[in-house]
């Protein structure tokens, strides 16, 4: 392996999962839904809190079709999901736990 080569793949690799932080311009008008159907209004101060809109991780890794990841398109033996990998795009909602089934 060439010098260096580990690092353009892993830089390749982070840059293709950097989590985008919204700003609190982009939560306004925003839900977040739990998994029990509980919403809120989108806030970070939520417990367990995702932000699911434009440019976040879940809308440019998840597929479109499938739900599934990008890396479940990549061709490998058992892998292969759907005809190709499209970006899901921006969720309506966003997730967050409120609680319902304890904290321990």
């Amino acid at each position: 392996m060439a010098r260096g080569a580990g690092c353009e793949q892993a830089n390749a690799t982070a840059t293709r999962t950097t989590t985008h932080v919204a700003s609190e311009t982009e939560l306004f008008g925003r839900t977040a839904r739990c998994s029990c159907g509980a919403e809120r209004s989108s806030d970070y101060a939520l417990a367990f809190f995702e932000y699911r809109g434009e440019n976040s991780r879940a809308a440019t890794v998840s597929c479109l079709h499938c739900g599934y990841y990008e890396e479940a398109h990549d061709g490998r033996p058992h892998t292969h999901i759907c005809e190709h990998f499209e970006p899901h795009g921006a969720y309506d909602t966003d997730i967050f736990y409120c609680g319902c089934r304890g904290w321990n």
